[in-house]
């Protein structure tokens, strides 16, 4: 519960992926103090349909059921 106080909520609420600050408050999501591993994953977030063919071979391979969405605009340079 420590951990979530600290995030910056409204921040992380803007989801503004240009902004370099308010990308990494949103990486803040990701934090667990033990391993995830991929059958734990809910969803895999892509920038397009390119790594979509990737991500699908490695799932396969990997005997892994994991929802894939495609979203480019959390792939912001």
């Amino acid at each position: 519960n420590e951990g979530m106080q600290v995030i910056d909520w409204e921040t992380m609420n803007r989801r503004d992926y240009r902004d370099p600050y308010c990308k990494n408050v949103c990486i803040a999501e990701c934090l667990s103090p033990m391993t995830v591993t991929p059958q734990m994953f809910s969803v895999i977030f892509i920038a397009d349909s390119k790594a979509m063919a990737t991500i699908n071979k490695l799932l396969i391979s990997s005997r892994l059921n994991i929802k894939i969405i495609i979203n480019a605009a959390m792939f912001v340079r």
